[in-house]
């Protein structure tokens, strides 16, 4: 690795210890933690509807993606933010409109979601979704 790289990372005051740490670490710096790099994952995150794929699948896959390079991009946009969207854009789908609403009284029932949910909330919500599509076959708009 360029000897350069190592010094800017460690200049903005990270000192990776562990593959993971330094992985992490220069995913950020390759990309550039700028405006236009946030501002383009947001955007990218932001314009992903279900309309756009095939399957449901592909835009849970696709959301997913978009989210972690918000993620490793530092911006901060809560996980429920990220839930709510792919719930609102499966709730369009025939055969899957009611799991979503009883996945969306689920978070009804929790007190403050925004501060509460975690990404693993976003990942459980996901993959039981995911398991449901596989499950009944509803997949199409």
């Amino acid at each position: 690795m360029y000897h350069t790289v190592i010094q800017e990372i460690n200049a903005r005051g990270s000192d990776p210890y562990y593959a993971d740490e330094l992985f992490a670490e220069i995913k950020i710096h390759m990309k550039g933690v700028r405006h236009s790099a946030v501002k383009a994952a947001i955007n990218t995150f932001l314009d992903l509807s279900r309309s756009q794929f095939l399957t449901s699948e592909e835009y849970i896959d696709a959301l997913k993606l978009a989210y972690e390079a918000i993620c490793d991009l530092h911006a901060d946009i809560p996980p429920y933010h990220a839930l709510q969207m792919m719930l609102s854009q499966l709730a369009e789908v025939q055969g899957l409109n009611s799991f979503i609403v009883v996945k969306d009284n689920e978070l009804n029932a929790i007190e403050k979601p925004v501060q509460t949910t975690t990404i693993a909330d976003f990942y459980r919500y996901s993959i039981a979704i995911l398991d449901y599509i596989k499950s009944s076959k509803a997949d199409s708009i």
